[in-house]
């Protein structure tokens, strides 16, 4: 179970995050995100919206938010999550702006509890194709 509990000069305390469990703000960059989330609350995490996520490669806009993010989950000691990497593109990129974790299809479909360690054992990492002029 976890508690928040609001201090009155607006700190937040949550006891569980010292047994181990994690928080994570997801979406933090889309709807009606805040920067003092991060700043206030005990996470450890920041989840990057997959709406930036897929058009990191094509659009500058998005490129320098996703990499904004991270760095800023880096600067505050926290892991960076970046949603629905869907090409091998997207993960070589994600990596490049020092991305800590990543979440779609390019990595794995979802799986079963019991397939997990099969599919760990035998993962690689997933490789752009090979242009013509490459």
């Amino acid at each position: 179970m976890f508690f928040i509990v609001r201090h009155a000069r607006g700190r937040v305390w949550a006891p569980d995050r010292l047994k181990g469990f994690h928080i994570s703000i997801d979406d933090f960059d889309a709807g009606f995100s805040s920067l003092t989330r991060p700043q206030r609350l005990p996470v450890t995490e920041i989840k990057i919206d997959c709406s930036f996520v897929g058009e990191a490669p094509k659009m500058s806009d998005a490129f320098i938010i996703v990499k904004t993010l991270i760095d800023l989950a880096c600067n505050m000691r926290m892991a960076s999550v970046a949603e629905s990497v869907e090409t091998p593109e997207h993960y070589r990129l994600l990596g490049e702006m020092g991305c800590n974790i990543g979440r779609g299809r390019v990595i794995t479909k979802p799986l079963m509890a019991s397939d997990f360690l099969a599919w760990h054992a035998a993962w690689q990492a997933p490789m752009e194709e090979k242009t013509a002029s490459g």
